[in-house]
């Protein structure tokens, strides 16, 4: 409990202070697309990684070419994956192209360290239907459907690069 006084009037709050050492500290896995957790890679899908002290800075690239953002790199296997977003409290990465199946041992570091390894299962590719979010400045395409949102990323890349705005 935390108490203010000015002489004349007193406040009091909760207040929730987190402590430690500034390593990463992945609380969960996250489907970006549908906001499910669990098992959530499937091949080339983006996933994020959620927690404290993830990255040093809010940075993205949708590119996809670049490996570290806001000092944060995600390891998958042991081998760096791209990370098209990076914040202190989440990590989005693109999940590897491999087999269905494969065990994935998930890791983020940063400069101050290395977070605890986080296991998911590789799952197979599905189909997707979602609705195409009205980017700002743009009107909503008038199509109803899209097989997967990863055809939504490549379009929004490709197409609308000048449009994206930091998440």
């Amino acid at each position: 409990m935390f108490t203010a006084s000015d002489g004349s009037s007193t406040i009091s709050s909760e207040v929730i202070v987190q402590a430690a050492p500034g390593v990463p500290l992945i609380k969960e896995l996250r489907d970006t697309a549908s906001g499910s957790s669990g098992t959530v890679c499937s091949p080339g899908s983006r996933v994020s990684l959620r927690g404290g002290w993830l990255a040093g800075a809010t940075e993205s690239d949708w590119s996809g070419d670049r490996q570290e953002l806001g000092g944060a790199a995600v390891l998958v296997n042991g081998s760096r994956v791209p990370v098209p977003a990076a914040s202190p409290t989440e990590v989005t990465f693109k999940c590897p192209n491999t087999a269905a199946g494969a065990i994935l041992n998930l890791e983020l570091e940063t400069a101050a360290g290395r977070s605890h390894v986080i296991n998911t299962v590789l799952r197979e590719s599905t189909l997707q239907f979602s609705r195409y979010p009205k980017l700002p400045g743009t009107k909503r395409p008038r199509l109803s459907s899209i097989l997967s949102w990863r055809c939504l990323e490549t379009i929004v890349t490709r197409v609308y690069p000048h449009k994206l705005a930091t998440r």
